[in-house]
């Protein structure tokens, strides 16, 4: 089951990156042609998300889609907040800090077999 949960965490910090590189061109690139989504940058961003849905398509083979669904929105939670303090220094609430703290504890529940 580790190995599914490994997986699940590749995928969210995917879509997370993925995120991130959006967040960072769209801003100056908006996506208003057939030129802008043949630029460089949203064909990485398609590629890194095609990976990240493989990634899950393979777990949801192995472990159902109720568990499966779960566990990626928690990680994804996760993933997306710890991007966001680390790599774009927001700051959180405490009641974010410990809503997160839960999502981590769900993570284990879920994963627990």
């Amino acid at each position: 089951m580790w190995i599914n949960v490994l997986i699940i965490f590749g995928s969210q910090i995917l879509f997370a990156l993925g995120s991130l590189l959006a967040r960072h061109f769209i801003k100056d690139h908006p996506i208003t042609s057939v030129q802008s989504i043949m630029a460089a940058w949203f064909v990485v961003y398609l590629l890194i998300r095609l990976i990240a849905t493989l990634m899950e398509l393979f777990v949801l083979s192995r472990v159902n889609l109720g568990q499966t669904v779960a566990l990626a929105g928690v990680v994804g939670l996760v993933t997306a907040n710890l991007m966001g303090v680390f790599f774009l220094g927001e700051v959180l609430s405490w009641q974010a800090y410990f809503g997160i703290g839960f999502a981590i504890v769900a993570i284990l529940l879920l994963s627990y077999k």
